[in-house]
């Protein structure tokens, strides 16, 4: 079998779409970006949305590192998974805090991919964690809702280590962005 190494530039919205569907392999280090890396990326990319005259609009993520077949959205990630598990915490907030219905719905589809029969797609969400990191992050950022209610500063000593930094993330970008609303029009 012949493997071919390919890069591509992507955005933020081409990456959370019906092409890809990242597993985080089993051997791979658990979620482990504090609070500060959490704060450099949102702040990194809101720079970039606010200055598009300088940037254009445009933001350079980091590699991300995929063994994924081309006709298939499958895809393991070898390197970039604590970048796409903080954006997925990222586009889970956003959802959350969007009150608009239709725009709730569409950044809902970021983070899960309804069933299609007519596009032959099935259910799932777009980023699978590790086995024994799944429930948590499914639990408490993936399904999430406006009604759900955030985890307790109490209820977090009760959690392992990687459901700690998952829920300290999303605490840093859901305040940022309580204070920012909707104002941003886009980040994809």
């Amino acid at each position: 079998m012949t493997t071919k190494i390919e890069a591509h530039e992507r955005t933020i919205g081409d990456i959370f779409s019906d092409f890809y569907q990242f597993e985080i392999p089993p051997y791979q280090r658990p979620y482990a970006w504090e609070e500060e890396q959490a704060r450099e990326l949102l702040a990194d990319l809101l720079d970039a949305m606010d200055n598009r005259n300088v940037s254009g609009g445009l933001y350079f993520l980091g590699s991300i590192v995929l063994v994924k077949p081309p006709s298939e959205a499958h895809a393991r990630v070898i390197d970039g998974q604590q970048r796409l598990t903080t954006l997925t915490i990222l586009l889970s907030v956003l959802r959350d805090l969007t009150t608009d219905v239709e725009r709730r719905i569409e950044r809902r589809s970021y983070v899960y991919q309804k069933a299609s029969p007519d596009k032959g797609l099935r259910e799932r969400y777009r980023l699978v964690l590790r086995e024994r990191d799944r429930p948590f992050f499914l639990k408490y950022v993936q399904a999430r809702t406006r009604r759900t209610i955030w985890l307790t500063p109490r209820s977090w000593k009760a959690v392992k280590n990687v459901s700690r930094k998952i829920q300290g993330s999303c605490g840093i970008n859901l305040s940022r962005y309580q204070k920012s609303g909707e104002t941003r029009s886009s980040l994809f």
